[in-house]
């Protein structure tokens, strides 16, 4: 999604469990992004040579961007919810660090899909490979 270039000082993984919602996350919620984390740390840590550092709020990846020393932020910028609302409070720029939201070219294609239920997303599915030059 347009990081493999930049030099990575640092991997934040912000899992936000409690800002997602309103409404109290379950045991079951916490233990797949638990294991969602693990993986994409582990991936992570190949694709950058760089140990990833867990954080649980995020408000607090600013603070900890600036504390490695870090010029910019990349972040994934959620379709929806509560995370997106958060994140959507920061500017361009917080401070010395730059704030670059990005999605993947695949996230991006199929979600104007995805907005009423599964079956209107299985429909477009097809021609969406197809544009993506995957089928």
């Amino acid at each position: 999604w347009g990081v493999e270039t930049l030099n990575v000082r640092a991997v934040f993984l912000v899992s936000s469990l409690d800002q997602r919602s309103d409404l109290p996350v379950g045991a079951a919620a916490r233990a797949f992004t638990r294991g969602a984390f693990d993986d994409a740390g582990a991936r992570a840590e190949t694709a950058f040579g760089v140990r990833p550092h867990g954080i649980e709020a995020g408000d607090d990846v600013l603070a900890a961007a600036g504390d490695v020393g870090a010029e910019q932020l990349v972040l994934m910028r959620p379709f929806a919810g509560p995370l997106r609302d958060r994140l959507s409070g920061f500017g361009a720029t917080e401070g010395a660090v730059a704030v670059r939201a990005r999605r993947r070219t695949w996230d991006q294609a199929f979600a104007p899909h995805a907005s009423r239920g599964f079956f209107k997303l299985k429909k477009a599915i097809p021609k969406v490979l197809a544009e993506l030059g995957l089928v």
